[in-house]
């Protein structure tokens, strides 16, 4: 809306432009904090999953006849930490976007240009989640049924 405003208005020395260039810029901090902020919750999560998960093998190694429900526990953790993290990937990709959008209007050398040039983070991510959801269920199946399950018996 304001930028239709500023497109309706006629130009005065600059002025629309540098209200332009001016709105870009705020909105372009703005979203660096978003990403920072969801940099920092993606990590306080990571931590958290990792200290639930360990103090919940914890507690159940310790016990002898542990319920066997806790060996489940780790598994929803790490799956429902998994899920937060792929919504802030999926959202922090999209803020990417708006921010390589608003470098273009200023420079090609901008930190989001420069940044999605390299190694495809969040797919990194996506497959470290998964793997963890692979190992706490593979824990929890050996732990329940008394044997492990290797990937041979999964193709018989």
């Amino acid at each position: 809306m304001l930028l239709w405003l500023l497109s309706q208005c006629k130009p005065l020395d600059g002025v629309n432009v540098d209200l332009e260039k001016g709105f870009l810029l705020e909105q372009y901090k703005e979203l660096r904090r978003q990403v920072t902020w969801h940099a920092d919750l993606g990590n306080k999560l990571q931590h958290l999953a990792a200290t639930g998960t360990i103090a919940t093998y914890a507690w159940v190694l310790t016990h002898k006849e542990p319920p066997k429900a806790a060996w489940l526990l780790p598994v929803v953790i790490v799956l429902l930490a998994g899920i937060k993290a792929g919504l802030q990937i999926w959202h922090t990709k999209r803020v990417g976007a708006k921010l390589r959008e608003i470098e273009r209007e200023f420079t090609e050398k901008g930190w989001e240009i420069i940044l999605g040039k390299g190694i495809d983070r969040p797919l990194v991510g996506f497959w470290l989640w998964g793997l963890l959801v692979i190992l706490t269920t593979f824990i929890a199946f050996t732990a329940l049924t008394g044997r492990p399950v290797w990937f041979a018996d999964l193709l018989h």
